[in-house]
């Protein structure tokens, strides 16, 4: 067996152990692989956070915040995740204190990790207590003056938590598109503020395609935007120059709905999930385009590539994945119920905001 073969080999124990679980459903057995694994690999933090998280998958709370806390007093030099992961887990629980608690431990170890402070100022939002979490948003900008979504927080605690002081949310912004000239999704931020659509909108997305002609989401939000005569045109200039990424061909395919294109729309969500298939986003339209105009079985076709590929990323599903609420929520009911969500919008409208914290 490989394991006794490289017993030091953490990977191995991981494998073996998620196969235990996932394909025989034997969830002891898991644990034990997991618990050899540490006793000859105790500096690994990857085997505590999985048996950590089979734990509370099977419901064992207590035991899943043991583990966390017997993982940061035998690792040497825990990383920002030994406290940022079990953050998480106890605002699940509503354990806001503890929550607060452990953030203020990490900081003092990773005073310059972003997830710390984020999670830190979305504690306070759940309390609403708004001028505590501006303080922590605050904070992580000084601390961490590349984390983009520090600094999309604070600019929303501004704009929607106190007293709609857009002024200060726009200063905000700019303040970090200065520091990060080429963050796309400061731009996209912008927009929002401003309101998309608008003239002073239009003026930030053409300076943001200039910085950065690059951008996904920009292109994205080009072909969105634009004139519905004018957007075919942008197609092949979205996709060429973006080296056919996902966020624009599915841009394309629902422009390509918006317009009657059934058939062609069809083509470039199957191209989408081709070209990426973690890229949740994909999955989430495409099932609404589906259950609109396709069959049962082309919905249950793409339920199983979803099952299969298990996708992790994207503007919209990333964000659904992350929401505290959702954490012990199936994946499939996740998608299903984003579906739904999305289908309030028009067919081209903007994608779900992307803020959170790990």
């Amino acid at each position: 067996m490989a394991i006794q073969a490289c017993p030091h080999y953490s990977q191995f124990y991981l494998m073996y152990a998620k196969d235990k679980w996932v394909v025989d459903g034997d969830t002891d057995r898991a644990k034990e692989i997991l618990s050899d694994g540490l006793e000859l690999n105790p500096q690994t933090e990857d085997l505590w956070f999985a048996l950590a998280k089979l734990q509370w998958k099977t419901g064992e709370r207590d035991e899943c915040i043991q583990t966390f806390i017997k993982c940061r007093d035998t690792v040497i030099e825990p990383t920002a995740r030994a406290w940022y992961k079990q953050v998480t887990l106890e605002r699940v629980l509503e354990h806001y204190s503890e929550a607060l608690d452990l953030v203020d431990e990490g900081l003092q170890s990773h005073p310059s990790e972003p997830k710390l402070y984020l999670q830190m100022g979305e504690v306070y939002e759940s309390l609403k207590q708004w001028d505590q979490a501006k303080d922590a948003y605050e904070m992580g900008t000084k601390a961490c003056k590349s984390s983009t979504l520090l600094w999309i927080h604070l600019a929303r605690v501004y704009n929607e938590r106190l007293g709609k002081k857009k002024i200060k949310a726009r200063s905000t912004l700019e303040e970090a598109m200065a520091l990060n000239p080429k963050d796309d999704l400061l731009y996209l931020e912008r927009l929002d503020l401003e309101g998309r659509g608008t003239e002073a909108a239009q003026v930030i997305l053409s300076k943001g395609l200039k910085e950065i002609p690059k951008s996904a989401i920009l292109w994205a939000e080009r072909i969105r935007s634009s004139r519905p005569q004018q957007r075919k045109n942008l197609y092949s200039l979205a996709l060429n120059n973006t080296n056919d990424n996902p966020i624009v061909i599915l841009a394309v395919a629902r422009d390509l709905w918006t317009r009657g294109k059934l058939p062609k729309a069809k083509q470039f969500f199957d191209a989408c999930i081709s070209k990426d298939p973690d890229f949740g986003d994909a999955y989430v339209y495409y099932h609404w385009f589906l259950e609109k105009h396709g069959e049962i079985e082309e919905v249950e076709s793409l339920e199983k590539q979803f099952i299969d590929n298990d996708p992790h990323h994207g503007p919209l599903w990333s964000p659904v994945l992350k929401n505290i609420p959702n954490i012990d929520k199936d994946s499939l009911h996740l998608l299903r119920a984003a579906a739904d969500d999305v289908s309030g919008e028009t067919t081209n409208g903007s994608a779900t905001k992307s803020t959170d914290a790990v």
